[in-house]
């Protein structure tokens, strides 16, 4: 629903944790600060719950993209990048009329967004659940996203099921204190690793989901990433290097008080505009009454509330509005602990300078997960271009050569955004940070309810994405420049040598975006054998064959008493050498 930042619309309709803690939370705030709750808002138009309509705008009259967002946002209105230089903008119909009143933009489509449930089919879990947990049942809603109680289970069931990979660490408590804030460690001796502290021997990586509870595609990836990483342990050469090497960490949902928000709005109340299906935000009920439904919430907007560039651009100091900010800087337990887990796990490695950059040899990384419009955004989010610009969008444009997802600041092809969780892990600490933004703007597989099948399609396009991302750990700023090594294999030929073969590609970098890299010729290939090269491992040269960006790499090798590690490595024309790509080789007959 529709709301300016002037006014507020009295609570309608709400699932009942909504309405319970707003009883015991908010009005007493509303009482002892001398405000009637009653009085804190006039209805606007258009508060009946209407069907959300997505609009799909274009800047007109001499505006552009982002200051027509910024206008749009402190307008109110839920907004997402609609590619091509366009913006969505999600409204109840009966704000199209306004919306094609604005002399500021020019409304080109509009598509109503409303789940069907007699299309909502069951899927069957069976595809996604690992091994040692098969036939678990976990509950559902909406025909198969997992609830928000399923994950805790399932993150509980994988520690006791695989103790010598997972374990799971509470890192604090949600603003109502009903839910416990997550995370899973997956790495080879879990049970004597994964400890809150920076200083360890291996990389590490964070995958998050469901900082925004309505984006239900985000968790589902952090469900299938799990499972996948226990499963491929032992059975696929690059998992098991990774875990060897790398601590693999996953927090499922940054804001569970939320995502049981959501399930109950979409259970009870479907998706109109009143329905709580819609919560972006975490439950703090703040001062004033505040809406429900898409336009107008309570809570603070978790990922404007970080230590980066606080209170700028792409926020609102309105606590109604979608992109509310908070009362200060890490203001929410959810944002305040989540920074905590991130200073835990990750080193400090920039300098204190806003030019410093994080130095060549940085390791860990991180990749925030949102949905929708089928982008990869990289810091900083507002104007700023950060000192590691170019290893940062070497990386962005690395992984979307997976997903095909457009690259770039989320200025350059969104609009910008303050306050974030890839801003501060980058600025604070020089991490190498990101956010996918999971599903594409229009079809069936748009928005943020999209049918539960979609998920597969989702899979397939983001898993290889973020295992660059996992595998450019090691030192992301330096092996996101070089060549992305694939298709690594070893052949045995006779009985003590093996021929080992891989393609390497300089030229692997998406094809949309904003700054796509110069590609250089590949020139030389190595492989490591036993000890990989961050590990003081010794190369062994490949043989280039072919000549230009995409080019084959082989060579013999002597095979083992027993099955050893390989890892092939590609070094571009300007000395970049890339990330690994991780194959076994059989023991000598």
């Amino acid at each position: 629903m529709y709301i300016s930042p002037q006014a507020a619309t009295t609570p309608s309709v709400r699932t009942r944790r909504v309405r319970l803690i707003a009883a015991a939370l908010a009005v007493p705030a509303l009482v002892a600060a001398g405000i009637s709750p009653s009085a804190t808002a006039a209805p606007a138009p258009g508060t009946a719950d209407e069907a959300v309509v997505q609009y799909r705008v274009a800047p007109s009259g001499g505006s552009s993209r982002d200051a027509l967002a910024q206008s749009l946002l402190a307008a109110g209105y839920d907004v997402y990048g609609g590619g091509d230089g366009a913006l969505f903008v999600h409204a109840p119909a009966s704000a199209g009329a306004v919306l094609a009143a604005r002399t500021d933009l020019s409304v080109l489509a509009a598509n109503t967004q409303v789940i069907d449930f007699g299309q909502v089919a069951p899927a069957s879990q069976d595809a996604v659940l690992p091994a040692r947990l098969d036939g678990v049942d976990y509950a559902t809603f909406y025909g198969g996203y997992r609830t928000a109680d399923a994950f805790v289970e399932f993150t509980e069931d994988l520690a006791i099921a695989y103790p010598e990979l997972v374990k799971t660490v509470k890192y604090g408590d949600t603003f109502t204190g009903a839910n416990d804030l997550r995370a899973v460690c997956i790495t080879s001796g879990a049970d004597a690793g994964c400890g809150l502290g920076p200083a360890v021997d291996k990389a590490r990586f964070l995958l998050a989901g469901q900082i925004h509870a309505r984006e239900l595609s985000t968790s589902e990836l952090t469900w299938r990433m799990m499972s996948y990483l226990v499963d491929g342990y032992g059975q696929s050469a690059d998992v098991t290097a990774m875990l060897d090497e790398t601590e693999f960490w996953v927090v499922p949902q940054i804001n569970p008080d939320g995502v049981e928000t959501v399930q109950q709005g979409i259970t009870e109340d479907g998706t109109g505009s009143t329905s709580n299906a819609w919560q972006r935000k975490n439950l703090n009920p703040g001062t004033i009454g505040c809406g429900t439904g898409d336009g107008s919430q309570i809570g603070v907007d978790l990922n404007r509330n970080f230590a980066s560039n606080y209170g700028d651009a792409g926020t609102s100091a309105f606590q109604c509005s979608l992109v509310y900010r908070g009362t200060g800087v890490a203001s929410e337990p959810e944002t305040d602990k989540t920074q905590d887990l991130i200073r835990d796990l990750f080193e400090d490695q920039r300098g204190p300078g806003v030019n410093d950059p994080a130095p060549p040899t940085t390791r860990g990384a991180l990749i925030s997960l949102h949905s929708y419009s089928n982008l990869v955004l990289f810091p900083y989010g507002d104007s700023r271009t950060t000192p590691n610009d170019a290893g940062l969008r070497s990386m962005g444009f690395r992984m979307s050569d997976y997903n095909g997802y457009e690259t770039g600041q989320a200025n350059e092809i969104l609009y910008e955004v303050t306050g974030s969780t890839d801003d501060f892990s980058y600025e604070k600490l020089g991490i190498a940070a990101f956010t996918y933004e999971i599903g594409p703007g229009s079809g069936a597989c748009a928005g943020f309810f999209p049918a539960y099948s979609c998920q597969d399609t989702f899979w397939q396009l983001n898993r290889d994405a973020v295992l660059y991302g996992a595998a450019a750990a090691q030192q992301p700023y330096t092996q996101a420049l070089g060549p992305t090594t694939s298709q690594a294999r070893a052949r045995d030929r006779g009985t003590t040598r093996a021929k080992v073969t891989a393609f390497a590609d300089d030229d692997a970098y998406g094809a949309s975006g904003v700054g796509r890299p110069t590609s250089q010729n590949v020139i030389a290939g190595r492989v490591f054998l036993d000890a990989a090269p961050w590990d003081g491992g010794t190369p062994k040269a490949m043989t280039v064959v072919g000549t230009g960006k995409q080019v084959d790499l082989q060579t013999r090798v002597r095979r083992a008493a027993q099955e050893r590690y390989a890892w092939v490595q590609a070094r571009d024309a300007q000395g970049n050498w890339g990330p690994v790509d991780v194959l076994w080789i059989s023991a000598r007959a």
